[in-house]
C-alpha cells in the first residue's frame, strides 16, 4: 500500500512537483490533495502516484502550488497551461482526530453523486473581515475610452477569498438550484456573544465579490443557480465567515 494508515482517519496527500508550463516557465512547489476530495488515494500502490496526480489535474481547473507544505497564499495555475510535470517527492498529513465533519461531508457528497440533495457548511477564520467591495473599481481613460480595473485592495481581497474557499469547494460543480447562507462575523473586543452589526458595509456589497470567487472556483456552473441567498453580519467574539450551501428541491 502507499501508506499504512487507518481507514477511519482522513489524511491529506502532499506531492512535491516540478511543473513546466506551455510557455517554458518552470515552477517548483507542493500540491495538496485533500482527504475529503480524494478519499481513497491511500488505497492505491505507490507506482500509481502519478495516476493520482493526473486524476487531480483532470478534476481541478485551478492548481494551487505552494512553496512549502500548507504555505499560504498559494499560486494558482491554469490546468490547461501545464505542458508537463515531474514528481520529486511526497508526504501526508493527518487532520485533527477522526474528523467526523469531514467524513460526513464525504458521505454527503457520495449521496449527491447518486442524485440526492446535498448540503455542507464550513467556517473561514480571518484576522479581519475585508470591507472593500466589488464596486470599488477604478477607471482610466485610454484613447478617449474609459477602462475599469480593480484596485489593489479588491485584488488582495479576491486573492484572500480564493485561497480560503479553495479547500472547501465540491469535487464537481453543484447542479440545479442552490441556497447560499453566509454569516459575516466581525471581531469585536469585549463581545461576549454575537450582536447584529448595523453599520457598513452593506450585506449586498459583502457577498458580491465572495460569490464571484466561489463561481470562479466552480462551486457551481453559474451563480444564477443561487436562487436563495441569506447574508447576515454580526459583531462576534471570533472573526470569520460561516458558509452554508445546499441544493434545493421543488418549490413547495
Amino acid at each position: 500500500m502507499l501508506f499504512n494508515i487507518r481507514i477511519d482517519k482522513v489524511y491529506d496527500l502532499h506531492v512535491h512537483v516540478k511543473i513546466t508550463m506551455d510557455d517554458g516557465v518552470k515552477l517548483n512547489g507542493w500540491i495538496q490533495m485533500y482527504g475529503k476530495h480524494y478519499f481513497k488515494w491511500f488505497e492505491k500502490p505507490y507506482h500509481e502516484l502519478r495516476s493520482i496526480v493526473n486524476e487531480y489535474f483532470r478534476n481541478t481547473y485551478c492548481i494551487w502550488l505552494s512553496r512549502i507544505i500548507r504555505d499560504h497564499p498559494a499560486t494558482g495555475i491554469n490546468r490547461d497551461c501545464i505542458a508537463d510535470y515531474k514528481i520529486i517527492g511526497y508526504t501526508y498529513s493527518k487532520l485533527n482526530d477522526v474528523c467526523e465533519i469531514e467524513l460526513k461531508q464525504y458521505r454527503d457528497y457520495m449521496q449527491y453523486k447518486k442524485g440526492d440533495r446535498m448540503q455542507f457548511e464550513f467556517f473561514i477564520p480571518l484576522e479581519k473581515v475585508p470591507t472593500c467591495t466589488h464596486q470599488q473599481k477604478r477607471v482610466t481613460v485610454k484613447n478617449g475610452t474609459p477602462r475599469f480595473y480593480e484596485s489593489h485592495d479588491v485584488k488582495e481581497t479576491r486573492a484572500l477569498f480564493t485561497s480560503r474557499l479553495a479547500p472547501h469547494r465540491p469535487e464537481i460543480p453543484l447542479e440545479g438550484p442552490i441556497r447560499l447562507v453566509t454569516k459575516w462575523c466581525f471581531g469585536k473586543q469585549k463581545c461576549a456573544a454575537p450582536e447584529w452589526k448595523t453599520t457598513k458595509p452593506d450585506t449586498d456589497n459583502l457577498i458580491k465579490l465572495f460569490k464571484d470567487c466561489m463561481t470562479a472556483l466552480h462551486y457551481w456552473h453559474d451563480d444564477a443557480q443561487v436562487c436563495s441567498e441569506i447574508t447576515e453580519k454580526y459583531w462576534n467574539p471570533v472573526t470569520g465567515i460561516w458558509v452554508h450551501i445546499e441544493t434545493l428541491g421543488n418549490v413547495i
